[in-house]
């Protein structure tokens, strides 16, 4: 699955994401503004999940801003444009014969 939904259900109900560097959907995140991007260490994740959990104001920003930029960026009618943009292109550089 290369953007799992998980990630963006998750931001559209405004919790902060905590990801791994290589995961496809770290792209997603806005490092320290609506989540968090840790490297596959455990220690780096304890003490990123630790700071979520003993930070509310923390928290709650990181979820808004998350929640924020699911509801700009990835809402049906642009998903649908970029859609109807692709197959367009894919119609045009196909000319029918």
């Amino acid at each position: 699955e290369g953007l799992p939904l998980v990630v963006l259900e998750a931001m559209a109900y405004g919790l902060p994401i905590v990801i791994s560097s290589g995961h496809s959907s770290a792209q997603l995140v806005d490092n320290g503004n609506s989540g968090f991007i840790v490297p596959l260490v455990a220690s780096a994740w304890a003490n990123k999940l630790n700071r979520l959990i003993s930070d509310h104001k923390l928290r709650k920003n990181m979820g808004l801003n998350s929640r924020k930029k699911a509801l700009a960026d990835f809402t049906w009618a642009k998903a649908a444009q970029a859609h109807l943009k692709l197959f367009h292109s894919l119609l045009n550089s196909h000319p029918a014969k």
